[in-house]
């Protein structure tokens, strides 16, 4: 199924054990591709810096999936609960090639905001790489916020504070 119109279901639900190890995989080594060729370190020298992909689970992490009509895994994120102040990064965003220009990106992004919004998370942040401009987009067109520019891996850092 490559389509979506507006009466399509879009659902989160959490990530089974076996999609977040199929996951965890391939979004670290996507990761380590994209800072290798933004920061013109060999993959090696970035995953030195790094570290290794998360191996498990936190209590504060949250790893959900984008289900197109009950049927169709068709992205993922991972969020990061912080405590203290309680806020939220989002580590990682991603829907399917075949499934982007649809308007499900935003409509993802706002299943992700009402859940945070639920467990009283106050603020969301997030990184965008500089030339990913259609993410960026839609994250400004979201109200999310430009603070802060990091040269070295060309990613700005932006946020969000949800209203209750």
């Amino acid at each position: 199924m490559m389509y979506s119109s507006k009466e399509d279901q879009l659902t989160l639900r959490e990530m089974t054990r076996e999609e977040f190890e199929a996951y965890s995989v391939s979004s670290f080594e996507d990761f380590l591709i994209s800072r290798s060729l933004r920061s013109q370190e060999s993959i090696a020298e970035v995953k030195r810096r790094v570290g290794e992909a998360p191996p498990d689970r936190t209590q504060n992490d949250l790893w959900y999936c984008f289900v197109l009509n009950s049927e169709y895994v068709i992205g993922y994120v991972w969020v990061q609960i912080l405590i203290d102040p309680y806020s939220a990064f989002v580590f990682d965003f991603k829907l399917d090639v075949s499934y982007r220009g649809k308007g499900l990106g935003r409509r993802a992004m706002n299943l992700v905001l009402d859940l945070l919004k639920q467990i009283t998370v106050a603020c969301v942040k997030l990184c965008a790489f500089e030339d990913n401009l259609v993410a960026r987009r839609l994250y400004h067109s979201m109200g999310f916020k430009d603070v802060n520019y990091r040269a070295k891996s060309q990613q700005f850092e932006m946020s969000l504070f949800l209203d209750s």
